[in-house]
């Protein structure tokens, strides 16, 4: 049985206008040995969330067998933070990003879903332009499961902020 087809609203229309920063955020950050990285990227990412997000929103880290204390730092944050949650492979169970990537989608609550990479060379201060620009260019998109049908669009650039980080991977 297919899932029923989410429908953005128009560009033009009120909800629309209303909706940036409004829907339901998932951000999933997948993670391999990044205890180095990732604190200060979770850490930008979740002030920014709190202090920017008018919706409902989650991060998940996906620590996919990291030899390192990655899981163990996320594992700290999870009592003062509700909106964090953790997944694990398992120490040394590495499957490979993508399928970090696609447990966390899987286990995601929200409407919408952000990859961010832990390195944080794109910062989430560039969703809300990214959010915008979405709309514009895809007002009729409709999403079954994992195929978008968006037919007729020409491909554009959307300019986000990114910086680069020394050892990223």
């Amino acid at each position: 049985m297919r899932p029923p087809a989410l429908r953005l609203p128009s560009p033009r229309s009120p909800a629309a206008q209303c909706t940036v920063g409004t829907a339901s955020l998932s951000v999933i950050i997948p993670a391999y040995d990044e205890a180095e990285r990732l604190p200060r990227t979770l850490e930008e990412s979740l002030a920014h969330l709190s202090t920017t997000r008018r919706g409902p929103w989650e991060i998940i880290v996906v620590d996919d067998g990291s030899h390192d204390s990655t899981c163990e730092f996320v594992a700290a944050r999870l009592a003062a933070e509700p909106r964090l949650r953790l997944l694990s492979s398992g120490r040394g169970a590495n499957r490979g990003k993508g399928a970090a990537l696609a447990a966390g989608a899987a286990a995601a609550r929200g409407d919408l879903l952000l990859l961010l990479d832990a390195d944080g060379a794109t910062p989430l201060s560039a969703l809300p332009a990214l959010e915008r620009r979405a709309r514009e260019l895809f007002p009729s998109l409709q999403i079954r499961g994992w195929a978008y049908d968006a037919r007729g669009y020409r491909i554009a650039s959307v300019p986000v902020a990114w910086r680069d980080v020394e050892g990223s991977k």
